[in-house]
This record gives C-alpha cells, structure tokens and sequence, in this order.
C-alpha cells in the first residue's frame, strides 16, 4: 500500500493510506521476516526491530488518535524488550516517581554490601528486584526503576569512597554509569548495567586509579579468543571483565590500535584461514564455525582482510 513515513525524534512512524482487511498479519509477518534478516546479518552486532501498532483511523481526526495509541503500545518496550510487535491500547500503569518500598530497602542494604565487597550478595538483590518488576502483577512504572536504577549507582560509588577508593575515578566511573541507565531502552538492559557497576565499585578491590589497562585488555581478548565463534558483543565483554562497555572500547583503542569489533573480526579471520585447510569443511561450514550466519557476508569480508575470497586462499595455500 501507499502512504508516509515521519521521522519523530529517535523513532519512525508510518501512515498507511491504504486500508487491507489483513494489515496486521501482514505488518506482523513482515516484522518477523525483517527483524530475522538483521539478526542473521552479523552475529556480533545484534539489531532488533520494535513496531507498535495504532488502531485504523476512518479519517484525519483520527490520525492523532492512532499514533498515541501505538505510542501507549510502545511503553511496554521497557519491560517486554526489545525486538517484539506490540499493539496499542494498553498503557503502562502510572505509578509516580517515589520508588517502591522494596526498592529502599534494597538500597540500604546495597550500601553495606558494597563496602563489604560481597558483590554476590549485590547480584542476588538485584536478581530478586528484576524478578518481582517483571511480573505481569507488577505495579512499578518505568520511570520508578530508572530512578533506583540511577540511586543504586549512586549509592555503590558513595559505599566506595567511603571505604577508601579513588575520588576521581569514582566520579568518573558513576557518571558513566548513570548515563547508561539513563540510555537504557529496557529493563534488562538496565539491570545489566546495575550488575557491571556492582561488580566495578565492589567487585575486585582494587582501588580504580590502580587499575591495569594492558591487563584488562588481554583478559577481554582471551574471553574473545574462547568465545569468537559465538554472539560476542562488546557488552558482553564489558561485563566478563568487570568494566564499563565504553570504558572497554576506549582500551581497546588505546592499548592496542584497534577497535574491539576489528579484533573479534581479525580473530574470526584468522580462525577461518585454518579451518580452510579441512578440505572436507564447506565455506559456509566454516562461516558458522567462526560466529557468522550470512556465508555472504563472511566471504566479502575474508576478502575485504586477505584480498581474496576463501575458496582462492584454499587453493593458494
């Protein structure tokens, strides 16, 4: 069918002028098919496509009408994820700023725990608070979690800087913390930043300023090493070394000229020159075994790295 696509804020918004009996099967349909497409593209950049769909308007009035109704479906996003089809109609429910009374307590006890250094324990209340949020039961509102999400933060940098830790680093550090919450697009993706600060400000004790780049890198390109042939993401990473993602990326750059997405692609490459030599083991055999799905796009990018496509290295090799 035809109509318009507008661009609101961060997000797109399409107006069909066509009405189909069928619409939403067939929007439903090509979600799905187009949300696989960009999965399968490259492993180690997961993409996900989330749609919500207004009810049909019988005329200009009603636009309005339609688009606030897929805007209501769209905040249920933070708590279902990312990557789904939702419909309009159901809002979340308005449950104000103040936290919930659970959410005091645990961040009494977030405090004790920190300057304890019993990440373990900082782990398991966060478990059980994302546990209780995400039931269908729950009453907590987006903007409640978000508000502990950025007081948990808080709170773990003040317990550490009251055991003894660096001042400026600890600024630093919460600061980029908070803004992660602060970007989070959903309770999942929240919580994990609360368990990467927790394990931060308790986790090792060392003190941030004595930190050691090089060994924080050659960690993360062991974890690299093992688990290439997986869904690697810096994130995932991140969190394997106990850092903050954009603190990773920064070391990535610094200690060894390279981003983080160019050493997991070097390591895939120099996986696949070996398998090559199995003559019994097809390209996209060994696509696969080196973390892509597309054999397409592995290929374009083993020539993209060796300046030739697999099957040539084979047989000059």
């Amino acid at each position: 069918g035809s109509g318009y696509l507008m661009r609101t804020g961060e997000e797109l918004a399409a107006l069909w002028t066509d009405f189909d009996p069928d619409w939403e099967e067939r929007l439903a349909a090509f979600h799905q098919t187009l949300g696989g497409e960009l999965r399968a593209f490259e492993s180690s950049l997961p993409v996900t496509i989330t749609a919500s769909l207004g009810r049909p308007a019988t005329g200009p009035a009603g636009v309005r009408e339609s688009y606030e109704d897929a805007a209501s479906g769209m905040e249920r996003r933070f708590f279902a994820g990312n990557g789904r089809l939702f419909r309009g109609g159901e809002r979340q429910p308005d449950a104000g700023d103040a936290p919930p009374a659970e959410a005091e307590v645990a961040l009494a006890e977030a405090a004790v725990f920190c300057r304890e250094r019993k990440t373990g324990e900082l782990f398991r209340t966060l478990d059980i608070l994302r546990e209780a949020w995400g039931a269908g039961e729950s009453r907590v509102s987006q903007r409640q979690v978000e508000l502990f999400g950025m007081k948990w933060i808080l709170q773990l940098a003040d317990a550490a800087g009251r055991r003894g830790d660096s001042g400026g680093g600890l600024i630093e550090k919460g600061g980029e913390f908070v803004q992660a919450v602060a970007r989070a697009e959903t309770m999942d993706g929240l919580f994990e930043q609360l368990r990467l600060a927790s394990q931060e400000f308790a986790g090792d004790g060392v003190p941030f300023a004595l930190r050691q780049p090089k060994k924080i890198v050659a960690k993360a390109l062991d974890y690299l090493r093992e688990h290439y042939a997986e869904e690697v993401s810096l994130e995932k990473a991140a969190a394997f070394v106990a850092v903050h993602p954009v603190h990773l990326s920064r070391l990535f750059r610094q200690e060894t000229g390279q981003t983080f997405k160019e050493a997991l692609t070097r390591l895939r490459i120099e996986a696949a020159k070996e398998l090559l030599a199995d003559l019994d083991l097809r390209v996209y055999e060994i696509s696969e075994r080196v973390g892509y799905k597309k054999p397409r796009y592995f290929s374009e990018l083993f020539k993209e790295m060796t300046g030739m496509t697999p099957l040539e290295w084979r047989e000059k090799r």
